[in-house]
């Protein structure tokens, strides 16, 4: 139901009363208040819905009163709220938007109780004195005249967050409510005096949409999946919407604001109306948090516990989510009231408002209401059958005028004090991603809206609607080779026109159609496209959206029926329909004298050949007038010297103004000609004078519009000619620059370019080819890894090669001091791996494990510079001799798997190819024993790099702790090495290695006897690199490419071993 008109409920008169006027202070009922923000109050309606669970809302409904239809005075946070503070009409406290409400100041229900004997204390959100919204919700209020259409707020969506388990998502409300309860549990129950306690909801509002920016609305409906559960997704309904072109243009100017015009699927829909329940769920919530501590403190037996909202909010119906319309979802608001005197189970269907609740709570308190309330006592209807009260709900007189000029004024105020920086400040409000598309155009809008072209009713001219120009641009099917095309569309009379743009006008346009005839169609599958066809020839146009579309057809259907006999009532509707298609930003008016201007120099040189022939004939005109009037005067003087004996043959006046001879002349003979006299005194004078001016006038204002035409054409083609210069001097500019670098450039790519001491390329170029390079190499991975076949290889361990672990012992507490490793490890001695580089590795091994798993946090010469969960990257800037020789440290922990079954996967060659995407080739050069070999590695070329191989010994091995306490360790340690078989090759450059992979197992033990699962598993990895790449490439590139490779690696590889030892016995 739509609630357009004032609307008033008749019961019989009577006076009002208090319900409680012989009450003393002490038992005068406590007053608490809880005021949610945006909450539907439909949800309240007997028997209760069944499509949330509402047990606290319910809880009141059958201990007091509920009112089924209560209403907001204005479906807008701060005006609403406003009316409900100072109990009078919208209309009365000028609370027109957000930015404009009640005075600071200004004397509230909540004062007058303190005044007469309360302990008063507000919490929450309050949101009813004028100033406290953001400059967006200003601006955005006081243009709301402006005929434009920009989204002024995110597209809504929801977001789901925590768990099942998770209660408290909105953690300001939960705050608020905390110290509600705390201030009553510990103030309020120790009070001699009765209180009122205030309480302000920000749920279920719609979150702010943080990825917008700090001038986001809210869009995000976000919940947890507790509060989720409360909701029966089954009984969630999908809103049916009307087609753009049956919406009223309101309707359709909020869905566009709110940026509902998109298409939106049915699961969209019907999870943000599940998501807004879930979050109503939450906000009952926290009114049972108000009554359980009133229970408990035994104050809710002398308490009268109020339960509201500003405004509701549409959840997408009527395609829209919000508030800010007149529609039941977003208009209409809970209201319940339970406490002492209060009936139980009552419901009342009588129409009430917020502006109800000043006089109801004075009523409650006993105290005497002021004059000047626009609302009246609830109270009698809670403790009565009837009150026989009038109310109303809505009261609004002609105020709009009054808007219209503080909106302007308010605007104009906050423009100035902006200076220069105007243009950047409207710019970067809430609707700056559709004002940044034509910035200019918006602001020429405001600009004419400030002036005073509204476009309103009252300033048409019917008389002269039709003759105006309208002009907007729709795309027009051209052919089969360029399809549909954006075109200037102008609409003038009864004749449609069309140019290739609207600062082509002047060239003429490219083809017209008169509309007397024309056949209009709206095309029967797109929404946005008619047709016109006359004859044979047919246009097709596609409008932007279909409301546009639907505004084109009502214009040119109602040009097409007015020309030449339009009626006055006709062209006033005209001119509304004018004023609703500029706002829709469809179309744009021209006047009709600028119009006359834009006229060819042809047409005006025949206008001027018009006036010349009507000046002609006023001249001669004119002078034979002047002619007449000589020769009368001449004639008239020999006529008095022939008469002058004979006073009584002077002529007489006839009425047909002939002068006739007298009776008594009998020859009858006149003495001038009668139809000389009536040419000389039939032309009127004074009118032929008007006309001559009026004429040399219209030679002069169309000689000023031909010399405006000159002036703009000369001007036109000086701008082409500039255009052209400047073309022409960028295309020679472009054209120098090519030799340059062709000369400059003989092969780009070529060996000149490659990494070198005297490499062409520079430090950028480099870096973007390297990155460009890897991602290449990336795309190509992603495609044969999707392609590879996941079939698990085996390996079979034999007792030998590996240790095991016959008993696990749990870890009572974590290390604390890695540095202390060292210290009580028993490292496998030399004589069990007995090679020619054993004593390299037991001295890597035991450096790594004293430095390498020190903690690196707090070290100032080491710099995080990757930080993703459980993983961080720490880096230490070396160069020697221009080589970088950053150190690297990467921590990171892995769920699932052990510190055994990582380094196996790491070590085992057989694996190599399943996770390592850089090398292009590997070898075994050597076994050195069963846990050490010499591995020969070549990566891939990553252009223009030069190509690079390594040559290190890699060992495993696997460290038992001496103490209980510390966790077992396995390592892998990768070192650079010489051998004779394989020299440094020309054709790579030899790096150097130093790479230790250090991973600690730790076991939770599970809860009791039951046997240890992967789940109770955690592996903590160090990785750390030490690499001298050798060769000439730049640091900065070397070190851009080390941040982002290094953490792709760790969890590549991690992520592998995670699949590979997914569901097979766990390798301690």
């Amino acid at each position: 139901m739509l609630i357009f008109r004032v609307l008033l409920v008749f019961i019989f008169h009577m006076n009002a009363h208090c319900m409680y006027p012989n009450w003393t202070s002490h038992d005068r009922p406590n007053i608490v208040m809880l005021m949610s923000d945006a909450f539907d109050g439909r949800l309240t309606f007997h028997p209760g819905n069944k499509v949330v669970q509402l047990p606290y809302i319910n809880y009141m409904r059958e201990m007091g009163a509920v009112f089924l239809n209560s209403y907001t005075n204005s479906p807008i946070c701060c005006p609403s709220r406003a009316a409900m503070w100072s109990g009078q009409f919208v209309h009365l406290t000028q609370a027109w938007n957000n930015y404009k409400c009640l005075d600071p100041n200004a004397t509230t229900w909540m004062d007058v109780l303190g005044k007469n004997g309360y302990h008063t204390h507000s919490m929450g959100k309050l949101d009813y004195t004028s100033g406290d919204h953001s400059v967006s919700n200003r601006v955005e209020a006081w243009t709301r005249d402006v005929p434009f259409l920009l989204r002024q707020e995110g597209r809504p969506g929801t977001d789901l967050v925590g768990d099942t388990s998770t209660k408290r998502v909105m953690t300001k409300d939960w705050n608020i409510t905390d110290a509600a309860v705390q201030w009553i549990r510990h103030t309020a129950a120790s009070l001699a005096q009765p209180f009122a306690l205030y309480l302000g909801l920000n749920l279920p509002h719609p979150y702010r949409t943080d990825s917008l920016g700090p001038t986001a609305g809210g869009s995000t409906f976000r919940t947890s999946p507790y509060w989720l559960n409360k909701v029966s997704y089954d009984q969630v309904s999908v809103p049916k919407w009307l087609r753009f072109e049956d919406m009223h243009p309101v309707d359709f100017y909020s869905t566009f604001t709110k940026n509902c015009s998109d298409h939106f699927t049915e699961e969209e829909i019907r999870n943000i109306r599940a998501f807004y329940y879930a979050m109503c769920a939450e906000t009952d919530s926290m009114l049972g948090e108000v009554i359980a501590v009133l229970r408990d403190t035994g104050l809710l037996n002398r308490t009268v516990v109020l339960f509201t909202s500003d405004h509701g909010d549409l959840a997408m119906e009527h395609r829209q989510f919000y508030k800010m319309s007149m529609f039941e979802g977003s208009s209409h608001v809970p209201l319940l009231i339970m406490g002492p005197g209060v009936k139980s189970g009552f419901e009342i269907s009588l129409p009430v408002s917020l502006v109800d609740i000043y006089p109801s709570v004075l009523d409650l308190a006993g105290v005497p209401q002021p004059g000047g309330l626009s609302g009246h006592s609830l109270i009698p209807l809670v403790s009565e059958d009837l009150d026989k009260q009038i109310r109303r709900i809505l009261d609004y007189p002609s105020v709009s005028q009054s808007v219209h000029r503080y909106n302007k004024q308010q605007f104009l105020e906050w423009k100035k004090s902006l200076g220069e920086s105007y243009s950047q400040a409207i710019a970067n409000l809430r609707w700056h991603i559709d004002w940044q598309k034509d910035a200019k155009s918006y602001e020429r809008d405001i600009e004419e809206w400030l002036l005073g072209s509204s476009g309103s009713d009252e300033d048409l001219d019917p008389e002269s609607e039709l003759l105006d120009e309208l002009g907007g641009k729709l795309s027009k099917w051209t052919n089969y080779i360029h399809g549909w095309q954006d075109r200037w569309i102008a609409l003038k009379g009864n004749i449609l026109s069309y140019y290739r743009s609207a600062d082509e006008k002047e060239f003429g346009c490219r083809g017209s159609i008169c509309l007397s005839k024309a056949v209009i169609t709206p095309h029967e599958f797109d929404e946005c496209r008619f047709d016109i066809s006359v004859n044979d020839s047919i246009w097709y146009l596609r409008a932007e959206h279909p409301l546009l579309r639907q505004q084109w057809i009502d214009t040119i259907e109602l040009h097409k029926a007015e020309s030449g006999y339009g009626s006055e009532s006709s062209l006033r509707r005209h001119g509304s329909l004018l004023s609703l298609t500029s706002a829709a930003s469809g179309l744009s008016t021209t006047s009709a004298s600028s119009f006359k201007k834009g006229y060819s120099l042809r047409e005006k040189l025949a206008e001027m050949e018009t006036f010349r022939d009507i000046l002609c004939r006023q001249v001669d005109t004119l002078q034979r007038y002047f002619d007449n009037c000589a020769d009368t005067d001449s004639k008239d003087e020999l006529h008095r010297d022939k008469v002058s004996d004979d006073d009584e043959d002077f002529p007489t006046l006839r009425p047909d103004g002939d002068y006739l001879l007298n009776n008594n002349n009998s020859s009858k003979e006149k003495l001038f000609p009668v139809d000389s006299l009536k040419a000389s005194t039939g032309i009127d004078f004074k009118g032929e004078a008007i006309t001559f001016k009026a004429t040399t006038a219209g030679i002069l204002s169309t000689l000023s519009h031909c010399i405006d035409i000159l002036v703009k054409g000369e001007e036109s083609w000086q701008r082409r000619l500039d255009k052209e210069i400047d073309r022409r001097r960028r295309a020679e500019d472009a054209y120098k620059a090519a030799l340059t670098e062709l000369k400059k450039k003989p092969h780009y790519g070529g060996p000149d370019y490659e990494e070198g001491p005297n490499s062409l390329i520079n430090e950028e170029e480099f870096f973007d080819a390297v990155e460009a390079a890897l991602d290449k190499h990336d795309q190509i991975e992603e495609q044969s890894q999707a392609e590879r076949s996941r079939a698990s290889r085996q390996i079979s361990l034999t007792p030998d090669t590996y240790s095991s672990i016959s008993t696990q012992k749990y870890l009572t507490k974590p290390r604390s001091q890695t540095s202390s490793l060292s210290s009580s490890v028993d490292l496998i001695s030399a004589s069990d791996d007995v090679h020619r580089f054993s004593a390299q590795v037991e001295e890597m091994v035991h450096s790594h494990m004293t430095y390498s798993l020190q903690d690196v946090g707090g070290d100032a010469n080491w710099q995080l510079v990757i930080e993703e969960g459980d993983m961080k990257v720490y880096r230490r800037e070396v160069e020697e001799n221009g080589i970088v020789l950053d150190p690297l440290k990467a921590t990171h922990s892995v769920r699932g798997v052990t510190g055994h079954e990582v380094c196996h996967y790491f070590w085992d060659t057989t694996y190599r190819n399943d996770w390592e995407t850089t090398v292009e080739n590997f070898q075994v050069v050597e076994t050195l024993s069963d846990k050490a070999v010499i591995i020969h590695q070549t990566h891939k070329r990553v252009w223009p790099a030069s190509q690079r191989d390594v040559l290190y010994v890699s060992a495993i091995r696997k460290i038992h702790s001496t103490n209980d306490n510390d966790t077992e360790t396995c390592l892998v340690c990768n070192f650079s090495v010489d051998h004779d078989g394989y020299p440094p090759s020309a054709r790579c450059i030899r790096a150097k290695i130093n790479v230790a992979m250090i991973c600690q197992t730790i076991i939770s033990p599970p809860e009791g006897d039951k046997e240890i699962t992967r789940d109770n598993i955690l592996c903590k990895i160090t990785y750390v690199a030490n690499v001298n790449p050798g060769g000439w490439a730049p640091a900065s590139v070397l070190r851009a490419v080390a941040k982002r490779e290094y953490p792709k690696f760790l969890k590549r590889f991690t992520s592998y071993v995670q699949e590979k030892t997914s569901g097979e016995d766990i390798l301690y």
